[in-house]
């Protein structure tokens, strides 16, 4: 699991994407996906706790939502924050285009660079 300081202290996104990677390069998309998600809610988690803001619940999904709560992001940041929050559709597949690997190792440099 990934934490929420692994990323910003270590300053080693590409070691805590490596599992993702894996998964999708042995078509394991449903893995990847969590794995990224993971990596996206470790980053989400280090800016709360920066910004000072209490977090009850320390999933991955709960730090994406309170960073959109906080009012902690801008619009780019929301519209990449909003891909970790789909659903996939009856073929479990995220829309067309939706690669959230790289979209976490995207919202975790920016995070990074914030705090």
């Amino acid at each position: 699991m990934v934490k929420s300081t692994q990323i910003m202290k270590k300053d080693d996104i590409a070691a805590t994407l490596r599992p993702a990677r894996c998964f999708q390069a042995q078509d394991q998309v449903g893995k990847a996906r969590v794995q990224a998600r993971r990596v996206a809610g470790a980053a989400c988690l280090a800016l709360l706790e920066a910004a000072g803001v209490e977090v009850p619940q320390r999933d991955a999904l709960s730090a994406i939502r309170a960073v959109l709560e906080a009012n902690l992001s801008n619009p780019e940041w929301d519209r990449l924050l909003a891909h970790f929050l789909l659903q996939v559709d009856r073929d479990l597949q995220l829309p067309p285009g939706v690669d959230l690997v790289e979209k976490a190792q995207v919202l975790a440099r920016h995070i990074e660079q914030k705090i």
